[in-house]
């Protein structure tokens, strides 16, 4: 199982705060990726995306990063 969240605001002084919201979030569904854990803040444009990630079985290849537009999360 994974997690997955999403935070997106438009308020200014609450757009620096997204990247501690969306890892609370994370960390009440731990049990549901225990294996690792990222979030990622795109500030300007008021966004922040995280997931934990159970990974799969079957050796070091088991753990997929997630890549967009050059970034990984």
């Amino acid at each position: 199982m994974c997690a997955i969240v999403g935070l997106m605001s438009s308020r200014h002084g609450f757009q620096q705060q997204l990247k501690v919201m969306a890892s609370k979030m994370l960390a009440e569904m731990a049990s549901r990726g225990p294996d690792s854990s990222s979030v990622i803040e795109l500030v300007k444009e008021g966004v922040a995306l995280g997931h934990n990630r159970l990974a799969i079985v079957g050796g070091d290849d088991a753990v997929k990063p997630i890549v967009c537009d050059g970034i990984m999360v």
